[in-house]
């Protein structure tokens, strides 16, 4: 690793924070390692760096992307496009993607992103399906050579790959396919278990997590309810054991509306889904509270105002 560019992100992001080099290696190594880590003199090991970003608040994703001038441009535009995304702001994406093309680099994994991100624009500015499924496919095989959907048990995928392959089989979703959108998320499933015997690292959990959600609800569109349940009991254990409200949230509201649509568990399912209020609102997703109203009285003639939340 260069570590001029990572002790210099350090150095930088701490003047920032107007933290002194004795807060910032307190407790883990001397003022003049420190120093020497800024100036590039010494080499940062792995522990003294997720030290060091923890207490910046900066995710290890800069240490590993130090090792040049490039790669730190790369988190950059990365974290612009992926907080981009998460205020809905499409409209920034081409240009972000443009930039990321012009820095000419061999990063696959970062190709990889940038082609993903062309496929959000057009599903999310063009709506166009199929031009972003095959833009999920191209970036699929990047790292993947011939890849298909019958191969995926057989690969080897990375944290991105699984991501990539949810929004692809959520396009499938969306065009009512649900039996290939089903194949998608199980073969995924499958994958992660063969990969992880324990599935105990808080990343796998997450993804695991993020795919049952996903099957649950395409479960429920398909109308296998009963298939939907256990999924989202499954998800919903994984959620409390591992403290992801926000998922649970969401995946409240797909087991109240399986109960509910399933003969003699309506009453069950309004409380569910009073849950699901609840804790939509806690933490913030004021959509979905709005949804649950509508929706429950559209499939089921619920009026969940009448009971309290």
């Amino acid at each position: 690793m260069d570590n001029l560019y990572f002790g210099e992100i350090i150095r930088i992001r701490r003047e920032e924070l107007n933290m002194k080099q004795e807060e910032l290696c307190e407790g883990v190594c001397e003022r003049s390692t420190l120093s020497k880590i800024e100036r590039g003199k010494n080499e940062c090991s792995k522990y003294l760096a997720e030290v060091f970003l923890q207490r910046l608040g900066l995710p290890m994703d800069f240490y590993y992307a130090s090792s040049s001038k490039t790669g730190i441009e790369q988190l950059n535009i990365r974290n612009k496009i992926n907080d981009a995304i998460r205020m809905r702001e499409y409209e920034k994406l081409p240009e972000l993607i443009k930039k990321g093309e012009n820095l000419q680099s061999d990063n696959i994994v970062f190709k990889q992103f940038l082609v993903e991100t062309k496929a959000i624009h057009c599903l999310c500015v063009e709506n166009n399906i199929n031009e972003a499924r095959n833009l999920l496919i191209e970036a699929i095989g990047i790292l993947h050579k011939d890849f298909t959907l019958d191969k995926i048990e057989r690969c080897h995928f990375i944290k991105e790959d699984i991501i990539i392959l949810n929004a692809l089989a959520n396009t499938y979703c969306d065009e009512e396919d649900y039996s290939t959108a089903i194949r998608i998320f199980n073969s995924l499933l499958k994958s992660i278990e063969r990969k992880s015997a324990d599935n105990d690292d808080e990343e796998t959990i997450r993804l695991i997590i993020m795919l049952k959600y996903n099957l649950s609800r395409v479960l429920g569109r398909a109308d296998n309810y009963k298939e939907c349940l256990i999924i989202t009991d499954e998800a919903i254990e994984l959620c409390k054991r591992h403290g992801r409200p926000t998922y649970l949230a969401e995946l409240l509201i797909n087991k109240g509306y399986a109960l509910c649509s399933i003969h003699g568990r309506k009453e069950e399912g309004i409380l569910v889904l009073k849950d699901a209020l609840t804790l939509n609102r806690l933490v913030g997703f004021e959509d979905n509270v709005k949804t649950i109203y509508r929706r429950a009285k559209e499939l089921f003639g619920i009026d969940l105002r009448k009971f309290k939340a």
